[in-house]
């Protein structure tokens, strides 16, 4: 009985967080609307510009393949970039946006 109980619960907590529910976005469309909202002042979401100094999400996305290096970026900005205090789950929602716009 024991040994069911713990089966049930972590196949539970397993169904409850994947796939998202319906009408609830995925990571990569968290991710997304997480860009949207906080970044496509400076940075672009296309292969455009938004600003000079600001790569659009394209090339974000090709050296976001290295995580800890952009968790790192995001969590400790540089100047120009405003520090915007991201949760870690809002940075792994964006980590997912970038993966799917490298297509994976």
């Amino acid at each position: 009985m024991r040994y069911g109980l713990a089966i049930f619960v972590v196949l539970g907590f397993a169904t409850a967080a994947w796939p998202p529910a319906s009408g609830q976005p995925t990571r990569a469309e968290a991710g997304r609307q997480i860009f949207e909202q906080r970044c496509v002042g400076c940075h672009a979401a296309t292969n455009a510009r938004a600003a000079d100094v600001a790569p659009p999400v394209a090339a974000i996305a090709e050296k976001a393949t290295n995580e800890d290096y952009v968790r790192g970026r995001m969590l400790s900005p540089h100047p120009p970039m405003p520090d915007f205090a991201l949760s870690r789950r809002d940075l792994e929602d964006l980590l997912a946006y970038f993966a799917s716009v490298r297509g994976k």
